[in-house]
């Protein structure tokens, strides 16, 4: 078995009654972008709460079906952007590896919604290979990031196979794995997994924590497992529109975060993904939530804000970076000259 099954412990769409499949926007919305919720995260939902944080994160709303014009499925056009199958190069020294489209979670603010939506199964053989001669003749190409889908439920040998592979290649300096299995599949992060990972150390560990209900005693278990074998721990949260961009909130995560020896690393602007709009929150409100953050954290738990512009790249977000609003458009600097980027009317 090649790939770490989710499904058997899992609501998917395919679970919904025949009878009521095409009844609601939201069933409608699971058809659009697939539908999964691991049973050990549905035990974290408060379902006495038709507002909680975590449901909002996973579950299918209606909303998903309103897109607006400047919403897209491939919103980055990384299709566009392989120079071989499966691997996306937007920026000159690193590369993404798509290494297989499912997930064990399907989050419904997902940035590769036209990837991970379509469940593709774990990359070829012959894919891998290709990619590994490209990385071959492109030394520049020293920084890998392995994601999809989520590279942790590819089967532990196969896994450690590929990363070896690709630490045999000397220009090849960092090699990060993107995963959000310590969030809701915890017990994913066994310790023969985590002693596999250290095998190709330094290895670094890119987490998807948005909220402090998702550190549970579980997850931090799988957090200490990957520190103790001397994996880097950082962690991604996207900032999300009545879910987490409170400041208690957001404090409580980087805090226990830094205590689980995870490092915030970047704290996102929702991408500008087809069927995000109701998730997204105004640019001022991050770079209002991250000037209270200074005040109450040191640098350690303090992650950068950063949006992920179209045809841009990331960029750590700063107030003089805005340079004048045209309408609901923010005219935004960049080192490639000026983006007008539709922000969020409150």
């Amino acid at each position: 078995m090649q790939v770490v099954s989710s499904a058997v412990d899992s609501i998917v769409a395919t679970d919904l009654p025949e009878q009521t499949q095409s009844v609601s926007r939201a069933d409608e919305a699971a058809r659009r972008f697939r539908f999964r919720v691991p049973a050990y995260y549905q035990e974290l939902i408060d379902v006495t709460n038709p507002d909680d944080s975590l449901a909002k994160m996973v579950m299918p709303s209606g909303s998903e079906l309103d897109d607006a014009p400047h919403l897209k499925l491939d919103s980055f056009d990384e299709q566009e952007q392989m120079p071989v199958p499966g691997l996306i190069r937007r920026y000159r020294d690193r590369a993404l590896i798509l290494m297989t489209g499912q997930c064990a979670v399907h989050c419904r603010f997902c940035t590769r919604k036209w990837y991970v939506a379509q469940d593709h199964p774990m990359i070829a053989e012959a894919d891998f290979e290709r990619i590994l001669c490209y990385l071959g003749d492109h030394p520049e190409l020293r920084d890998i990031i392995l994601s999809g889908g989520d590279p942790l439920m590819i089967a532990d040998a196969i896994l450690a196979q590929y990363l070896r592979r690709l630490r045999q290649l000397t220009s090849v300096k960092f090699i990060r794995i993107g995963t959000r299995i310590p969030v809701v599949r915890p017990d994913r992060v066994t310790d023969r997994l985590a002693h596999l990972l250290s095998g190709v150390n330094p290895l670094f560990i890119q987490n998807h924590f948005n909220h402090p209900r998702e550190l549970t005693r579980a997850s931090c278990q799988a957090l200490t497992r990957m520190a103790d074998q001397g994996l880097v721990l950082s962690n991604h949260t996207v900032l999300l529109h009545r879910i987490n961009d409170q400041i208690d909130t957001l404090e409580a995560l980087f805090v226990g975060l830094l205590e689980m020896r995870v490092r915030p690393y970047y704290l996102f602007q929702c991408d500008l993904v087809a069927g995000n709009e109701q998730f997204r929150t105004p640019l001022e409100k991050g770079l209002d939530l991250m000037d209270e953050l200074r005040e109450r954290l040191g640098g350690l738990a303090l992650p950068r804000f950063v949006i992920d512009l179209p045809g841009q790249g990331k960029l750590q977000l700063s107030r003089n970076d805005i340079l004048r609003r045209d309408g609901r458009y923010l005219v935004v600097a960049t080192p490639k000259g000026e983006f007008r980027y539709p922000d969020v009317v409150p």
